[in-house]
């Protein structure tokens, strides 16, 4: 297909499209990316995730993007019965709302997003069914994780890992690692790499007016990654600037965050650390594009090198400048001193000398986020990968 738009359908996913966490806002992009060439986009997310303060419709539509649960809410069942017997049902009412879709608008590819084999296997079968070839969103090499605790979770992450590629007509990697890992495996599937991307407008957009007496560091992630937020805390702990704070802007489990305060509560600077959490879309680019300078360390270790931090392509776009570490994408993509601040190694006493540069050299921190950001959006703005991601599609449609 060279021509007309597509009928697309996203799998796999749930929460979309008020999701935080990294692997949606990536979907998101890709979503909006598609929408913008014309294409008919629909989100068919798995079950609902919401609490019941959230409201939020079964169906609707979020630029241009329709959406719609497959279990009919997008509210998460709060009885351990029902929400089990949900899960029973899942499958069956997922399939029958594909089925749906397809009579009413012929789909010509589905794009999945789902760390489990059993579950595309399934988008697999029927994708055959209804001949429409099958993409996968491939963010992560899970089976190089060496601290995953549940060994049914830990099977299926190999499994996946070696076995995925057979069952999809094409890949969309993240970064270059797994792009050459996919290669490896399977030579002849179709791949784009499409690395982590923002909405750069949209960021751009958010007003802001820098505070410099009191300056701060901003790092935004998971509490999966509690060992990398200790490690920032260690290096906050070594810059020198008695005013300076440290912003943590974390989502995650209850007993991730009860050990991240315990772990602050000993801390000598726990008077400078603020904790935030949820925070809205709009609250969060502000806070950035305040910031002094945005963390974003990379640990030498294989789950690192091969991802793809999202938090990377905001952070770009906020125009204020990055410190991290010269591993993985960052050897890629930045320079230090040029587009980021580098630290030759993942260590304190490295990592706190640029949250000291930044602090003493504010014009230097101020040329190296603009220069990030005038010089990294053609791969980390999503409207640069409009056409090649369109074109891309395309041409795994049969004519």
């Amino acid at each position: 297909m060279k021509s007309g738009k597509l009928h697309i359908i996203f799998l796999g996913i749930s929460g979309f499209p008020y999701r935080k966490l990294a692997a949606a806002q990536h979907s998101k992009m890709i979503c909006k990316a598609l929408a913008n060439c014309g294409n008919d986009v629909i989100v068919l997310n798995k079950k609902g995730v919401f609490s019941k303060e959230m409201k939020i419709d079964p169906e609707g539509y979020y630029e241009n993007i329709r959406y719609v649960y497959a279990t009919g809410s997008a509210l998460r069942q709060d009885n351990f019965v029902f929400r089990n017997l949900e899960k029973m049902t899942i499958v069956f009412r997922e399939l029958s709302k594909i089925v749906s879709i397809h009579r009413k608008k012929s789909i010509n590819i589905g794009i999945v997003y789902n760390r489990f084999i059993l579950n595309i296997l399934i988008y697999r079968i029927i994708a055959r069914i209804l001949n429409f070839p099958l993409v996968l969103v491939y963010v992560e090499n899970r089976s190089g994780i060496s601290d995953l605790s549940v060994k049914r979770e830990r099977l299926n992450h190999i499994i996946y890992d070696r076995f995925v590629f057979n069952f999809v007509d094409g890949a969309l990697p993240i970064s270059t690692h797994l792009t050459g890992f996919i290669s490896i495996l399977k030579p002849t599937l179709p791949l784009l790499h499409l690395p982590g991307s923002s909405d750069f407008d949209k960021i751009n957009a958010v007003t802001f007016s820098r505070n410099s007496e009191i300056p701060y560091f901003l790092y935004c992630g998971h509490l999966g990654y509690l060992p990398v937020i200790k490690f920032i805390i260690h290096s906050f702990q070594m810059v020198n600037h008695e005013k300076a704070e440290l912003v943590l802007v974390v989502n995650g489990g209850a007993s991730d965050k009860n050990e991240l305060l315990n772990f602050i509560s000993h801390i000598q600077k726990k008077s400078k650390i603020i904790i935030l959490s949820d925070l809205p879309e709009e609250e969060l680019y502000y806070r950035y594009k305040n910031a002094t300078a945005l963390l974003i360390p990379i640990r030498d270790n294989y789950q690192d090198i091969s991802r793809f931090p999202y938090k990377v392509s905001e952070y770009v776009a906020s125009g204020r400048p990055i410190i991290t570490t010269n591993y993985g994408i960052i050897r890629e993509y930045f320079r230090d001193n040029e587009t980021a601040f580098i630290a030759d190694d993942y260590t304190t006493s490295a990592f706190s000398e640029k949250m000291n540069m930044t602090i003493e050299n504010p014009k230097l921190a101020n040329k190296v986020g603009t220069a990030a950001r005038e010089k990294l959006q053609k791969y980390f703005n999503y409207r640069s990968h409009e056409d090649r991601l369109n074109n891309f599609l395309k041409s795994l449609v049969k004519q």
